[in-house]
């Protein structure tokens, strides 16, 4: 069952998310998710980061092809280690 406002197809992840990701420091990172809800309300998208040492950072996704519920930001990653996301 799908809650309210669905968020399904996030990336990047390996195998539905059970390795983590991997990237480069430095690199530009694209971030994607199909999110949507039910009826013609609009919906905004957010990125949450969680940096290695726990400082938080939010970033406004656009949407990647209007009308496909797909959306995107890309972000530059400087430091190495583990990084946490959610949208």
């Amino acid at each position: 069952m799908l809650g309210r406002i669905p968020i399904l197809e996030l990336s990047p992840q390996v195998d539905e998310g059970l390795w983590a990701a991997t990237a480069f420091s430095g690199e530009v990172i694209p971030f994607r998710a199909t999110a949507f809800r039910e009826g013609h309300d609009k919906i905004g998208v957010d990125l949450i980061l969680l940096d290695p040492a726990g400082q938080q950072t939010e970033h406004h996704m656009r949407p990647l092809t209007p009308g496909t519920d797909r959306w995107e930001v890309e972000v530059q990653l400087e430091q190495t280690g583990l990084w946490r996301y959610r949208v």
